[in-house]
């Protein structure tokens, strides 16, 4: 195995907390299950409509407050891994052993998302375009990068950005319409192949590729040992700043 593998992260005390991390994620699934907080009850209030509209979807082309929430959590996924592996390995646990410990959690959260879609569904679905399909994904691929330099952390995060982008363009080369048009596109054309169906509403399979990026961008906070990443983290969703850093995999 390479020494670059032998790299831990910064080791810090079981005990102790990163509050700014705790409020990240607790903002973040609040919004997840707050919905638009109730202001919807208000449709005729004039001044509340350009807040109701950040506190929902964009169809497609554009970018909302709403459709950061999903990139959000994958990023957290990935900021805190540096901190928990870190703790399994200094207590004796190998690298093997917590390939098998990531294996599994992948597993678990795949069959998970699949009884919670076939429940919505009401019937048995393959479905893996939800948000617990997409984590056992990024997750995944986060904890192969781990112990890897921040360079080859960063080289692997642009490269899924990149070879997404890639094969969207490639498969659409001679389409008038371009390669990203909703409903007819890679990521549809692939669930067909594969699945036989699509999903609809710009959803794809594939885009659990290019949210490995929001991931690894964690993972390489920790890595780069700025603090104030962390701290950050709480103001961005206010500052719309990440509108601009994280790719939006919503669809």
């Amino acid at each position: 195995m390479s020494s670059t593998q032998h790299q831990k992260p910064h080791l810090v005390p079981a005990a102790e907390r990163l509050l700014s991390v705790d409020a990240f994620r607790g903002f973040t699934m609040f919004c997840m299950f707050a919905g638009p907080f109730g202001l919807n009850a208000f449709p005729d209030t004039g001044w509340l409509a350009p807040i109701l509209r950040q506190l929902e979807h964009e169809a497609w082309v554009g970018v909302r407050f709403w459709d950061l929430i999903q990139p959000f959590f994958m990023f957290i996924v990935g900021l805190v891994m540096p901190w928990s592996f870190a703790h399994r390995w200094q207590r004796g646990e190998t690298w093997g052993q917590s390939l098998w410990h990531v294996l599994r959690r992948a597993g678990l959260l795949v069959c998970l998302g699949l009884v919670a879609r076939s429940v919505q569904a009401q019937r048995p679905v393959l479905d893996l375009i939800n948000v617990l399909a997409q984590i056992a994904f990024t997750y995944t691929v986060a904890f192969l990068v781990l112990r890897k330099t921040w360079r080859a952390q960063l080289a692997v995060a642009g490269g899924v950005l990149a070879l997404h982008t890639t094969v969207f363009v490639a498969w659409a080369a001679g389409n008038a319409d371009g390669a990203w048009v909703r409903d007819a596109n890679f990521g549809q054309w692939l669930d067909l192949l594969l699945l036989g169906k699509s999903w609809g509403g710009g959803y794809a399979t594939v885009n659990c590729v290019s949210s490995a990026f929001n991931t690894i961008l964690g993972v390489l906070a920790d890595h780069w040992g700025i603090v104030a990443v962390y701290q950050l983290c709480a103001l961005l969703p206010l500052l719309g700043v990440t509108a601009f850093l994280l790719p939006d995999n919503r669809h």
